[in-house]
Order: C-alpha cells, then structure tokens, then sequence
C-alpha cells in the first residue's frame, strides 16, 4: 500500500500510462529496470541500500522517466536491429528472434547519455511536485554508482559520468525545505520490509511473495 501511493504521488499529472507496474523482486544488487510495456521492476537490494524514503524515491522517479520517454522500446529496437523489425512485419512475435532480442535489451541497459540525463531531469521534477528531496537521486548514484577510472573515455560509456549527473540534478533541484519528506518514516519502514529477510543473504530460502512484492498503479 505504501508502495502504491508513493507511485501514484510520483505519477500524478504525469501522463504516463494507465498500465504502469510497478514490481519489488527479491535480489542482493542495487538496481531497477524498466521493461517495455510500463513495467518498472525494482531489485530489493535498491531499498536496502537507500538512506532515506527519497533516495529511493529519486530512483524510482528516474525509471518513471524511461517509461514516460519510451526508453525502453526504444532500445529494445536499437538493440534487436532489423531482425525485431522484420518480427513485427511477418508476425514473429512470440518465437526466438523477440525473446534473444529483449534479453540483450535488458542486459546491456542500452540507455543513451542524453536519455538518462533526460531520465534523470524527470525525476527532479517529480520529486519536487511531489514534495521530496530533488536532489536526493545525486546523494544514491553517488553512493552506488561511483565513476569508473578518470581514465576511460566518456564517448564509450553508455551513462553520463557519475559526477556529472549528481552536479546537473543538484542544480535543477535547487532549494529543499530538510523538514518535508516524501514519505512519514513509519512508511519508510513499511516500505523497507516489502520484501522479509532480503538482506539475509543469498542463501537463505526465500518465501513465497506476499501480495505487497506486486503492485499495480
């Protein structure tokens, strides 16, 4: 319930699709992905790892943000090349081709820079219609997404710099009153219990999923 209602705060007057999904599954790495069709699955790790409600709230934002922008499909297609085109055109929807195609799509999480510096500039301002910490999207990339070698080149990376995109959110977020939350804390800690014993480690059993691990907005 919790869940539901920080997305519906997130979403409001938005525009995105009436469909949108929103799914918590049981894993020990911190990220969330958005598929084609408005699903947003988000990896339970993300939560533990967050220091506040809007931390991950900044997060859930930015993946609001592929959804909105069409992201998804878009490199699902970019990824797939002609063969998904060709799919689409002789009605190959449900063999080999789609299914190769959009695994590679998730796996390589084929962003381009300006879709997650756009991605990113959407969550500022949802966060702020909001009520939530704008800037605090930066304080979790920084935390969990720290920049690679000054060494590499930034042409071959598919993501801004690490440094770049906290700097540009910090400015488009501007002024926050530090007594407004996005969540009361005893929501927070509802929020954080989504999914029981997650960070218990990989090897203990994990329960059946309880209804509270799939909401639907």
């Amino acid at each position: 319930a919790v869940l539901d209602r920080l997305v519906a705060r997130l979403a409001a007057g938005r525009g995105l699709p009436p469909d949108l999904a929103v799914t918590v599954r049981r894993h020990d790495t911190a990220n969330a992905v958005t598929l084609p069709g408005a699903r947003v699955v988000v990896l339970s790790e993300l939560i533990a790892k967050a220091r506040s409600a809007d931390e991950f709230a900044g997060v859930l934002a930015h993946e609001l943000g592929h959804v909105a922008l069409r992201d998804p499909t878009r490199a699902l297609i970019q990824a797939s090349g002609t063969s998904f085109l060709l799919s689409l055109v002789l009605g190959d929807l449900t063999g080999s081709t789609v299914i190769v195609a959009l695994g590679q799509a998730v796996l390589s999480a084929g962003y381009s820079r300006d879709a997650e510096r756009a991605a990113d500039a959407y969550s500022v301002a949802a966060m702020r219609s909001a009520g939530g910490d704008a800037a605090a999207l930066a304080s979790m990339l920084e935390r969990i997404a720290k920049d690679e070698a000054d060494a590499d080149p930034a042409l071959l990376r598919s993501h801004p710099f690490t440094r770049e995109r906290a700097a540009t959110i910090r400015a488009l977020a501007g002024a926050w009153d530090p007594d407004r939350h996005i969540l009361s804390d005893a929501d927070w800690m509802q929020l954080r219990g989504i999914c029981p014993g997650a960070t218990d480690g990989p090897d203990k059993p994990a329960p059946k999923p309880r209804p509270s691990q799939r909401r639907r907005v």
